[in-house]
């Protein structure tokens, strides 16, 4: 019996998703021990197993050995389904706790150690600017094609106090050494935006 396409669509992505979990970690490792600077694609790709070639491919730079993660697709997903019930900040707070409890419980460590990595490396922090408009824009259509927010400014500049407001929180909870859960200092970013209305 042959297996169907969608099924072997998902292992592959399962592998794929593996190998680069793999491949970060082996990045972080060397990181730690050498230095960003220090460190090379090609000794992340002889730590991790893989060709550099592999490795150049699904990552593209060193930068993106920290930042890359898949996590915003579950996050983008919580959030849609939110704004069908709920106004956008509410939306947007539910959507968080229910998208990153079960990645909190598994992968606190590795969001501490690539978010430390991202606040004290210039060409990390540079390329992670990057990520946020796009997360930015994301979430500005996500409350736009909910009907949540009316103009693109109006969704855009919501989008952006989000966005912020996520990035203030992992940078404190960094910060801190992830002494309190994240969900609180998230908790705590948020009830600063209600403050502005």
């Amino acid at each position: 019996m042959k297996t169907p396409p969608e099924v072997k669509t998902d292992i592959r992505q399962q592998r794929r998703i593996g190998m680069m979990r793999n491949a970060q970690d082996a990045a972080l490792d060397l990181f730690e021990s050498r230095g960003f600077d220090g460190t090379t694609m090609e000794d992340v790709a002889r730590a991790s197993g893989v060709g550099p070639a592999t490795l150049y491919r699904n990552f593209g730079t060193k930068e993106r050995l920290v930042l890359w993660d898949d996590y915003d697709p579950a996050l983008l997903a919580a959030l849609e389904a939110e704004l069908l019930r709920s106004p956008p900040l509410r939306a947007v707070q539910t959507a968080l706790r229910r998208s990153l409890n079960a990645v909190y419980q598994k992968d606190a460590r590795r969001i501490l150690r690539r978010t430390l990595f991202t606040l004290s490396t210039p060409a990390i922090r540079a390329a992670a600017l990057t990520d946020s408009l796009l997360l930015r824009t994301e979430i500005a259509v996500l409350f736009q094609r909910s009907g949540a927010i009316r103009t693109e400014l109006a969704a855009d500049a919501a989008a952006g106090a989000v966005v912020a407001a996520l990035d203030a929180a992992i940078s404190h909870w960094a910060k801190d050494r992830a002494r309190t859960p994240l969900q609180t200092v998230l908790r705590r970013a948020f009830l600063g935006l209600k403050k502005l209305g």
